[in-house]
């Protein structure tokens, strides 16, 4: 399963996904990640494979696009557990 990728103005991306994330027993390999970037104000989210699995409704209505697994080490955990970023896409 592949990472997915959202840029948005704010953060409602986070607080549309923790209420999933929870209902689903906050699952440790489903995570949600953020890059905020100051120069342009948006906020890329990046769902990790599990993340994606539960939130497939948010990711459709967000347009969400398909990615390559992002750079951890630039990435704000969001919402979750930094497991997730171990392992493969």
């Amino acid at each position: 399963m592949s990472w997915y990728k959202i840029t948005a103005n704010d953060w409602t991306i986070q607080d549309e996904f923790l209420p999933i994330w929870m209902a689903n027993g906050g699952p440790k390999d489903a995570a949600l990640f953020a890059a905020p970037d100051l120069r342009t104000r948006t906020i890329d989210f990046y769902f990790s494979p599990a993340a994606a699995k539960i939130a497939t409704e948010l990711i459709d209505a967000h347009a969400a696009v398909e990615c390559l697994r992002p750079d951890i080490a630039r990435l704000v955990l969001a919402v979750g557990d930094q497991a997730a970023t171990e392992g493969s896409c």
